[in-house]
């Protein structure tokens, strides 16, 4: 089980990687929800076919267990934490939005640390500290920048 779960993190970590390197934007005028909604449909569109061609897909109309509400928790943080992502490009520039990957890195740590009972070298907190001292250092784009746009 513990392997599912760093297979799922991993996919997740590389799908918001692939986000931040195409610096998405939502078109003029569509809000974030929208915009998640649609690329949402989008992989489903895509997803289904592998995942019922593959075997792996997961009929939910079948009594839940731990597994399934798992899985709706997770899908419902996941959405909730992507649209506040593309609200943050919108409102704060696609730089300062950027540097969500570094406070994702930063959480994982600790989280691993608190809930998975990791034990790091010293360099790994020193290598933390740098982070959150360079995240300090870069500021939302300022209202001007935006007017320009």
């Amino acid at each position: 089980a513990a392997h599912g779960i760093h297979r799922g993190a991993r996919a997740q970590a590389l799908e918001h990687e692939i986000a931040r390197a195409r610096d998405v934007r939502p078109p003029a005028g569509l809000d974030p929800v929208a915009t998640l909604l649609g690329a949402s449909v989008i992989g489903a569109i895509i997803a289904a076919p592998i995942a019922i061609g593959s075997g792996s897909f997961i009929d939910l109309m079948q009594p839940w267990g731990a597994a399934e509400w798992a899985l709706l928790i997770s899908s419902l943080l996941h959405a909730l934490a992507y649209t506040g992502y593309i609200w943050l490009v919108g409102v704060a520039g696609p730089v300062f939005s950027s540097q969500i990957g570094y406070v994702v890195t930063i959480a994982g740590v600790l989280i691993s640390a608190v809930a998975l009972r990791e034990s790091y070298s010293g360099w790994v907190w020193a290598a933390l500290v740098l982070m959150i001292g360079g995240l300090a250092l870069v500021q939302p784009r300022q209202k001007s920048a935006v007017a320009g746009r």
